[in-house]
């Protein structure tokens, strides 16, 4: 697979995911929509990680780890949102009641899908 390939196959991996952080609203799956933004961003971050250094992407899901390799300087509203939507995607994929009750509602997965979709039209032109 030339670089190019596997750049837009993570490109599109992260469009998907997307599009299954919106099936999760619609089907009122609100952690999984907020875990698949979280992948959503990381494949995104991953494809230009591939782009600029011309190497396999790093084995982090972190998201502001990830950012921060490729670029040193993000918003703080940017860093926030990478470190929001990490510890969103381990409180997910974990289950946590606590977490679910506060955060794993319809308001706050719109938002986030938001969020993610504004991120993703910027960042993948």
């Amino acid at each position: 697979m030339t670089q190019e390939e596997t750049i837009s196959h993570w490109r599109r991996e992260a469009m998907g995911s997307l599009t299954m952080a919106k099936a999760g609203l619609k089907e009122k799956e609100f952690s999984m929509s907020l875990f698949h933004c979280h992948l959503a961003i990381e494949k995104a971050l991953k494809a230009e990680y591939i782009s600029m250094f011309d190497k396999d992407h790093p084995y982090t899901h972190d998201l502001l780890e990830l950012a921060l390799m490729i670029k040193e300087e993000w918003t703080e509203m940017d860093k926030s949102m990478f470190s929001e939507l990490t510890d969103y995607a381990i409180a997910a994929r974990y289950s946590d009641p606590e977490w679910a009750k506060e955060f794993s509602t319809e308001d706050n997965a719109s938002q986030w899908i938001n969020k993610t979709e504004e991120f993703l039209s910027s960042f993948m032109q």
